[in-house]
C-alpha cells in the first residue's frame, strides 16, 4: 500500500515529545510492509540527520521549512490577522501551496492509496484532494485543549486568544471530521467527544503505545525521594503541569519529606522554574531511560489536555510506580492503587507521592503490574495491526464506491 502521511513536525527523534513518538512508530512499523510518502514541516534549526534517519524506513521524505521569525512582532501580527479568519490559526499556518506542489509532483509519480493527515489542522488537503481515501488523526481533541488553556491561563489577552481559536476550532472540527473516510481517537474519551462534535464522523480507536523492548525495567539504584517529570516545555499542558506541581504540591511533601527533590526533562528549559530549590531543570536529554530508573516516584500533574499521555506508558513499561491527575492519565485503562496512583486536589497528590516514598513494597507492586499492562495492551506493534485495519476498511470501501 501506497501511503502519503502528512504531518506537522517532522517526527524525528521521537524522544522529543509524545506526539513525535506515536508519528515515528506508526510510520516504522508502518513501513514495514507498505510505502512511506513523508511530508513534514520542520524549522531551520532541525539537523539534516534527523531526515537522513526518516529516509531509511521511509520511501520518500519532503520537509518544508516553516519561518524562523518567532518575534513578538511577527506572531502578533499573524494572530492579528487571524482574528478576521473563520479558520483556526493553525490550519491556517499549515496549509500551504509547497506542500500542494510536493502533493501534485507524488501524484504523477505513484498511485496514492491512503492520505494519512495527522493533524487535524491538515483536513484542508483532503477538499484539495477528495478522490483519496483519507485518514485523520486526533492526538488529542484540539478544541477542547484550547479551552482548557484558556481555562487556566490568568492573563486577559491570552485567555481571549485561546478562547476564540477553541470555539473556531470546534466549528472546524464539526465540518471538516465527517469529510474523512476514517478519523481516528487515542482514546474511547476521546472518541465519545470526538462523536459529540461531529456525530456524522466514523471513528476509529488507535491508542497510544510504548516499545516495550525499548523502555523496561532494569537493576540499578534508586533514589526514592527523587520526583521526575518528563514532557516537551513549549507543549503548554506540560509547562502548566510543572509550574503547579512545584507552587502547590512540591512545598506540601517539603514538609514530610525534607530530602524531596525534582527533576524535569524537557526543552526548552522552562524559566518559571530555574532557580526553585530541590528542582533541578535539564532540558532535551537523548536517552531518558537512566533517568526513569533512579526515579522514587514518576509524576503526572497535568491539568489541561485530552488524548493519552505516552510519557505515562513510558513509565509504566519501566515498572516505575507513578502519581497521576485523573487528566494525566486519561484514555489509559489504569486502576487507581493497582497499577498507579490517581490524585488530582494538591494536598492528596502530595499525599500519594510521600507514601510512594516510603512504601517500598507498594512501589514495586504497583511497577510490576503497570509492566503488565502495556505489555498485554500498550505495545506499538499490536496497534499498528489496528491501524492496518483502518487503512484496508478505508481502501476496500473507497474500492467498493469507484466500481459502483
Amino acid at each position: 500500500m501506497n501511503i502519503l502521511f502528512i504531518a506537522t513536525f517532522i517526527p524525528y527523534p521521537p524522544s522529543y515529545g509524545g506526539s513525535y513518538q506515536r508519528t515515528f512508530n506508526i510510520i516504522k512499523h508502518l513501513a514495514k510492509e507498505n510505502n512511506i510518502f513523508l511530508i513534514g514541516f520542520v524549522k531551520k534549526k532541525n539537523m539534516p540527520e534527523d531526515i537522513d534517519a526518516l529516509k531509511k524506513i521511509c520511501s520518500k521524505v519532503v520537509a518544508l521549512y516553516t519561518s524562523d521569525d518567532w518575534s513578538v512582532l511577527s506572531l502578533a501580527k499573524h494572530l492579528f490577522l487571524n482574528l478576521f479568519s473563520p479558520l483556526p490559526y493553525t490550519v491556517q499556518k499549515y496549509y500551504s501551496r509547497k506542500v500542494k506542489r510536493v502533493i501534485e509532483g507524488i501524484l504523477k509519480e505513484t498511485k496514492i492509496d491512503i492520505l494519512h493527515l495527522d493533524a487535524p489542522d491538515l483536513a484542508g488537503y483532503m477538499e484539495d484532494y477528495p478522490e483519496l481515501p483519507s485518514v485523520l488523526v486526533n492526538h488529542n481533541v484540539e478544541s477542547i485543549l484550547m479551552k482548557g488553556y484558556a481555562r487556566q491561563t490568568r492573563n486577559i489577552p491570552k485567555k481571549l486568544y485561546f478562547y476564540l481559536q477553541g470555539i473556531k476550532m470546534r466549528l472546524y472540527e464539526k465540518r471538516m471530521l465527517p469529510e474523512a473516510d476514517a478519523c481516528i481517537a487515542v482514546s474511547d474519551d476521546d472518541g465519545e467527544r470526538l462523536k459529540a462534535i461531529a456525530p456524522k464522523a466514523n471513528i476509529s480507536i488507535v491508542p497510544n503505545g510504548v516499545d516495550t523492548g525499548y523502555f523496561c525495567p532494569k537493576e540499578g539504584s534508586v533514589d526514592e525521594n527523587n520526583m521526575i517529570f518528563i514532557g516537551s516545555m513549549d507543549y503548554y499542558p506540560n509547562l502548566d503541569a510543572t509550574i503547579f506541581f512545584c507552587k502547590k504540591i512540591l512545598p506540601l511533601i517539603k514538609k514530610e519529606v525534607r530530602e524531596a527533590k525534582m527533576i524535569v526533562i524537557g526543552a526548552p528549559k522552562p524559566k518559571q522554574l530555574l532557580g526553585i530549590k530541590d528542582v533541578e531543570v535539564l532540558g532535551f536529554i537523548e536517552d531518558v531511560r537512566p533517568y526513569i530508573q533512579r526515579a522514587g516516584v514518576y509524576i503526572a500533574p497535568l491539568r489541561i489536555g485530552s488524548g493519552t499521555r505516552l510519557k505515562i506508558l513510558e513509565a509504566l513499561a519501566c515498572g516505575k510506580a507513578i502519581v497521576s491527575t485523573s487528566i494525566g492519565c486519561e484514555g489509559l485503562a489504569v486502576t487507581h492503587y493497582k497499577d498507579i496512583l490517581i490524585a488530582d486536589r494538591p494536598e492528596d497528590f502530595a499525599k500519594a507521592v510521600i507514601t510512594l516514598m516510603k512504601e517500598k513494597g507498594l512501589r514495586e507492586k504497583l511497577g510490576k503490574e503497570g509492566r503488565r499492562l502495556v505489555e498485554e495492551r500498550y505495545d506499538w506493534g499490536g496497534i499498528v495491526q489496528v491501524m492496518k485495519e483502518v487503512y484496508k476498511n478505508v481502501a476496500d470501501d473507497s474500492t467498493c464506491r469507484c466500481t459502483h
